[in-house]
């Protein structure tokens, strides 16, 4: 179980995270979530993390990506923004 500032207490199915150690959710519906996830691939790749750390952040890109397509996402600095220069494409 970790602690997140904003959504308190986070369990996680497979880990070991402590219950005082601090983590940070990202959600589907954070038009910014690909775009971050990319970069931290490119960081980790850079860093020569494991092909099996590289491989889960493509897939969880491509899962965000396809919920996306089919649900309503966000700009984090604005909920009423029309245009959405942060889509995923």
């Amino acid at each position: 179980m970790g602690l997140d500032s904003k959504y308190g207490r986070v369990s996680f199915e497979n880990g070991d995270i402590k219950e005082d150690e601090p983590v940070f959710v990202f959600r589907a519906q954070d038009a910014l979530m690909v775009p971050m996830l990319n970069s931290y691939w490119f960081m980790c790749h850079q860093v020569g993390s494991p092909q099996e750390h590289l491989d889960k952040i493509l897939e969880t890109i491509k899962e965000i990506k396809d919920w996306q397509e089919e649900n309503t996402i966000k700009v984090p600095t604005s909920e009423t923004s029309e245009v959405n220069p942060w889509q995923a494409q």
